[in-house]
């Protein structure tokens, strides 16, 4: 057992003891929640973060045991009006400032909040954020279009209590390679995806203009509809016509989706339809999320299924992207409140003709504190 081995995997035995060394209800509880800090100057400040350790061994490759990301966060509370945060991501590959904003709710005339900085926006596309129930990765059908935290301004207001708005202003992805399901053999040649590379923000002058507006017409029911559009820079474009062989000068960005979301006690339902266009290049995905909650008071089941099509039959090598039809299956055991021991496995189909397999198991544990 190597040196990194071994101290991932004496992490993973300190959350254990996290978990079940407090014997008492009060020693759990004080561990479920952040720690908040009051004082005349701020009205409150909390302390908390994420630890994630994950087993993963996808079918093209040796499977691996790492602290997948290590989060601390402060959030406070500097008033009724103004709150800020900022949080910082350790990873195995990569350190740096992840999540970081200022917001401030009942906006003067028009009500609502306006956050600025870095976050996950809510003006494009289902929210997949850190609160779910399921700390699954966000969908490749979902990461080629909306990218993970983005650069931005974002206003969210409400029309009573049944229609909601979202409007925001960022920086935009770059256009990336592929992000997931890469073959790693001699015989296979890797595409590239392009698409909005998760995580990596753009530092050019074009800015995302993205809305999305959201129907509440009974309890638990939810349905939305958002837009987005933007440039490409020359770079984007050069990178597109290197992946395709081809010549394309249009630099519009346009992304466009309909959900569907139903939440209750017993299960949670999500679906979601997108379509975009990156310069002449088209591509249409969808997916849809089943979570069964609570069996036997402590496990919860779920399913997805999604799938990632182009509008064009080339070559895999040549293409945009390749097409993609992707089953997940997962369960997920809340051993309390903060902590969590998930398994899932992906059923990755992906290419044009061949239908190369990849599929990929993983195995987290994950703690909140």
């Amino acid at each position: 057992m190597g040196k990194k081995t071994f101290r991932f995997c004496l992490l993973f035995l300190i959350n254990i003891g996290l978990v079940y060394a407090s014997g008492e209800k009060e020693g759990i509880e004080k561990l479920q929640t952040p720690a908040v800090i009051s004082s005349k100057q701020v009205k409150s400040v909390k302390l908390g973060g994420k630890l994630e350790i994950r087993y993963e061994d996808p079918q093209s490759k040796a499977g691996t045991l790492k602290m997948y990301k290590f989060e601390p966060f402060v959030e406070a509370e500097i008033n009724d009006n103004i709150t800020m945060k900022g949080q910082v991501f350790f990873g195995t590959e990569k350190t740096e400032v992840n999540d970081g904003w200022i917001q401030y709710k009942k906006f003067p005339l028009v009500g609502g909040s306006l956050k600025a900085g870095r976050f996950r926006r809510k003006s494009f596309g289902l929210p997949q954020d850190e609160e779910g129930r399921v700390s699954i990765d966000y969908s490749l059908t979902g990461r080629a279009f909306t990218g993970d935290r983005q650069v931005g301004l974002e206003y969210s207001g409400s029309f009573g209590s049944i229609v909601n708005i979202n409007m925001g202003m960022f920086n935009g992805s770059l256009t990336g390679d592929r992000e997931a399901g890469e073959v790693d053999t001699a015989s296979t040649t890797a595409a590239k995806f392009v698409a909005d590379k998760s995580g990596n923000t753009d530092t050019n002058q074009n800015k995302d203009i993205a809305v999305r507006v959201t129907v509440n017409p009974l309890k638990g029911l939810q349905a939305g509809g958002s837009f987005l559009s933007g440039k490409l820079s020359p770079a984007d474009i050069s990178k597109i016509n290197g992946y395709t062989a081809a010549s394309y000068t249009s630099d519009k960005k346009e992304r466009m989706s309909g959900d569907i979301m139903y939440k209750s006690n017993i299960f949670d339902f999500k679906a979601e339809y997108i379509q975009g266009k990156t310069s002449d290049l088209k591509v249409n995905s969808w997916y849809s999320l089943v979570i069964l909650k609570g069996v036997f008071d402590e496990f919860d089941i779920y399913a997805r299924y999604s799938e990632l099509r182009p509008d064009i039959d080339l070559n895999e090598a040549k293409s945009y992207t390749w097409r993609l039809y992707q089953t997940t299956t997962g369960l997920i055991w809340n051993l309390n409140s903060f902590t969590k021991l998930q398994g899932d496995y992906d059923f990755n189909h992906e290419g044009l003709s061949s239908k190369i397999k990849n599929d990929i198991l993983r195995v987290r544990w994950i703690t909140n504190f």
